[in-house]
């Protein structure tokens, strides 16, 4: 749902050290991967490339932890040097992309330490309208499947996008309409 591509190497790397910046941990290859990938600015090519030319450059550190078998994702984590070109150049990206991205990155990590994943399914009726199935999955049990009918495949898509972009908002709204605490739709 991108509008648009990260296409030039520096923009790439910038973001990549912007993500990498403000991460609570190291991360491993593919975490890093579906973190700047998620959001569609970065293709797969584009990133393994900006992230080999990190490490290179020493803006970016690759290691094995203790006791991991070596042929394991090794982790990735930012150097100084690579905090100080992060900070130094981050208004080379828009604010918005920076902000939406790294909410995005977070979201990722908490749902991946807790287990939790969202699913949604669009499936087109007869009448031209859509049933769509919104899940929040945890590793012991559902907190949320809550089936819509929808007049067309815009909506659909528009509530699609909100859902993976706001899942904790939705459920959170979800949760206080149906405990009748619905007051901070009408204050």
């Amino acid at each position: 749902m991108a509008s648009f591509e990260f296409k030039n190497e520096n923009e790439i790397k910038i973001f990549i050290l912007h993500i990498l910046r403000n991460l609570p941990r190291p991360v491993t290859f593919n975490e890093l991967n579906d973190m700047i990938r998620q959001d569609e600015l970065v293709n797969y090519v584009d990133f393994a490339e900006n992230l080999a030319q990190l490490v290179e450059k020493g803006n970016v550190r690759c290691f094995h932890r203790v006791g991991d078998d070596p042929d394991d994702c090794p982790y990735y984590e930012i150097t100084e040097r690579g905090k100080y070109v992060a900070d130094t150049l981050k208004s080379e990206i828009a604010g918005y992309i920076r902000t939406r991205s790294l909410k995005s990155a977070l979201r990722y990590l908490s749902f991946k330490e807790s287990g939790t994943t969202l699913s949604v399914k669009k499936e087109g009726l007869e009448d031209g309208r859509y049933m769509m199935t919104f899940v929040i999955r945890g590793r012991q049990d559902t907190p949320m499947e809550l089936k819509l009918t929808v007049d067309n495949e815009y909506q659909a898509d528009k509530m699609e996008f909100h859902f993976r972009e706001n899942p904790e908002t939705i459920y959170r709204s979800v949760l206080s309409l149906f405990a009748g605490d619905a007051g901070f739709l009408f204050g």
